[in-house]
Parts: C-alpha cells; structure tokens; sequence
C-alpha cells in the first residue's frame, strides 16, 4: 500500500467543523503505474506451461505471484524505455525551476 497521512485541520470559516484530508506520500512511476496495470489485467489469466495431461495435451498452471510480478515489472520496464527512446515521453520543468515568459510585443506607443 502506498504511504498516504490523514488529517483533519479545523475549518478556517466554522471553528466547529473539520475537513478531512488525505496527502499522498508516495507516487508511483509511469513504470509502477504500468506494472500495476497489467498485474491487474494478467492476475487471473496468466498460465505457464506445466506439464501435458494424459491426452498429450499441454497443462498450464496459473503463474506464481512472483512471476506475475517479475513479468509485469520486465514489461513496463521495457515499454518505458522504449516510449523514452522514441521521444514519447516528454519533461515538463518543475516548479522551482524559473519559467522563462516571453515578454509581449512592443506596441508603436512604446516605440
């Protein structure tokens, strides 16, 4: 589970109330978010060969978490990589980074 904090700050107009707040500690990668997704997707359906019955046809077994984990994690790793590469995933500047603005055109007046 990620790390989230509860609090409840008194309300600033009514003394008597509070608000309750949830602030999330924790935020998952592109990578996680993708891995979360297909161990979503896979979690029932995934098989792995295990074996033939008596018919000579091939048994599958659901997989292990682990594999469900350790494939989920490989795959998003990959499309991650993979979108960087491709330039289709873009950084946008962080806050604290001063945001340069054009100024705006001169008008004739200020000529």
């Amino acid at each position: 589970m990620l790390e989230s904090q509860v609090y409840a700050p008194k309300d600033e107009w009514d003394e008597n109330r509070r608000n309750v707040k949830v602030w999330n500690r924790e935020h998952p990668e592109i990578e996680a978010k993708i891995a979360f997704s297909l161990v979503e997707r896979w979690g029932l359906v995934a098989g792995v060969p295990d074996g033939e019955d008596s018919a000579g046809r091939q048994k599958l077994r659901l997989a292990t978490n682990q594999e469900l984990v350790d494939r989920a994690c490989n795959v998003a790793a990959l499309l991650v990589n993979r979108c960087r590469s491709n330039d289709w995933i873009h950084v946008s500047p962080s806050m604290i980074q001063p945001v340069v603005v054009t100024p705006p055109p001169e008008t004739e007046e200020e000529q």
